[in-house]
C-alpha cells in the first residue's frame, strides 16, 4: 500500500519542529515502517498528488483550494481520505474557550473563522482520526460529515524506545515546566500561586520552565536559582529536559477545549521515570498507575506536588508500565486495523 501523512501546518520549514506534526504524522508513520507499505510523510505543499496514493492523512485539514483540489483529484482515484485532527479546533461555538483566545493571542473572529474552515474541511472525508474520546464525541457531532471516527491515541515517539533510561536524579530535587506553545500562561497562572508556596517549604528544591510562558511564581525571584526559565528546545533534544527532575507538572485551566486534550505530557515524563501532577483529563486516567498523578483543583496540585518532594525521588518502574499503555507499534497496528481494514 501506499500512504502518506501530510501537516496543513503553516510554515512547511518548521514542521519538524511542530510537536503536533512530530506525534499525528512522523509518528504513525514511524510505526508503519518496517511493514511493506509505501510511506510519505511532509507539508501538504510538497505532497506528490500525482503518484498513486491509497489512503493520504490531512492532519488538521482546512477548507483550502488546494484541499479541496487535492481531495477531489485523490477521491476520483479511490483514495482513502482520512482527517486527524488532535485538538478542539473544528466546532466555531466552542472558539471562545481555545487557549489563544483566552490568552490573548488571536481573536475570537479569526478563531472562529478557522475553525469553520476546520469544520467544512472535515466534511470532505471518509475517516477522521481523533487523539482522545471526548474529542470523538464532538467530531462525530460535525455538520455534514458522514466519516468514521476513530480514536488513535497519542504514543511515544518512535525514535525514544531505543533510548536507554536516564541516570537516577541528584539529591536536590528539580520541579519541571514544559510549555510547548505561547497558550499556556493561563494554565500556569491557576497554580503559581501554590508552587511559590512548595518550593518555599522546600527550600532545596527548584522549578526549571522550558519553553515560552509569561508566568510569576509569588514568593520566589525568577533567575536567583530557585526559578530558571530557558528557551524551547528542537525535539531531537526535548529528551534531554528530563535528565534530573524529580516531578513534572501538567496543569490546564478547566474548558471544553482541554476536556480533548491527549495526556501526553504524563506519558513522556513517565517515560523517564518521573511522576506529573496533573490536571483530572480524561485521557490522563489512562495513566493512573503509570505516572498520572491527578488532581481536581489548584489546592489539591500544590497538596500533591508537595507530597511527592516530601516523598522524595524512589523507583517507581515507571517506563515499564507507560510502554505497553503508549507504544507507538501497537497504536499504528490498531490504526490500520481501524483505518485502513488491514490486519497483520
Amino acid at each position: 500500500m501506499r500512504i502518506s501523512f501530510a501537516t496543513t501546518a503553516k510554515n512547511p520549514r518548521f514542521i519538524n519542529s511542530d510537536p503536533a506534526f512530530l506525534y499525528r504524522c512522523s509518528n504513525v508513520s514511524g510505526g508503519n515502517v518496517d511493514l511493506n507499505l509505501h510511506l510519505w510523510t511532509g507539508h501538504i505543499t510538497q505532497l506528490p498528488w500525482w503518484q498513486p496514493w491509497d489512503a493520504v492523512v490531512f492532519h488538521r485539514p482546512r477548507d483550502t483550494w488546494r484541499l479541496r483540489f487535492l481531495t477531489r483529484w485523490l477521491a476520483r482515484r479511490g483514495t482513502k481520505l482520512i482527517a486527524d485532527f488532535d485538538d478542539l479546533v473544528f466546532d466555531p461555538a466552542l472558539a471562545r474557550y481555545s487557549p489563544g483566545v483566552l490568552n490573548g493571542l488571536v481573536s475570537l473572529e479569526a478563531t472562529q473563522a478557522q475553525f469553520r474552515s476546520h469544520q467544512r474541511a472535515a466534511a470532505r472525508f471518509d475517516v477522521i482520526t481523533v487523539s482522545t474520546p471526548p474529542l470523538a464525541v464532538h467530531a462525530q457531532a460535525i455538520p455534514g460529515s458522514a466519516a468514521k471516527v476513530v480514536v488513535v491515541p497519542n504514543a511515544l515517539h518512535w525514535s525514544w524506545l531505543g533510548m536507554p533510561a536516564h541516570p537516577e536524579p541528584g539529591p536536590e530535587p528539580v520541579l519541571s515546566y514544559l510549555p510547548g506553545t505561547r497558550s499556556h500562561d493561563r494554565d500556569f497562572a491557576t497554580v503559581a500561586g501554590g508552587l511559590g508556596r512548595v518550593l518555599q517549604r522546600h527550600p532545596e528544591a527548584r522549578l526549571s520552565v522550558t519553553g515560552p510562558l509569561n508566568f510569576d511564581v509569588p514568593g520566589v525571584a525568577q533567575g536567583a536559582g530557585r526559578v530558571v526559565h530557558q528557551p524551547k528546545v528542537p525535539f531531537e533534544r526535548y529528551h534531554e529536559l528530563f535528565r534530573g527532575v524529580h516531578v513534572n507538572l501538567a496543569p490546564l485551566e478547566a474548558t471544553p477545549f482541554t476536556e480533548c486534550k491527549s495526556a501526553i505530557k504524563v506519558m513522556e515524563a513517565a517515560w523517564w521515570g518521573i511522576p506529573t501532577v496533573c490536571s483530572a483529563l480524561p485521557d490522563a486516567a489512562r495513566f493512573a498507575d503509570a505516572g498520572a498523578v491527578m488532581v481536581d483543583s489548584p489546592a489539591d496540585f500544590e497538596e500533591a506536588t508537595h507530597a511527592l518532594l516530601r516523598q522524595g525521588w524512589q523507583p517507581r518502574g515507571l517506563r515499564e508500565r507507560v510502554r505497553p499503555l503508549a507504544d507507538i507499534h501497537a497504536v499504528a497496528r490498531q490504526w490500520r486495523a481501524d483505518v485502513l481494514g488491514l490486519t497483520d
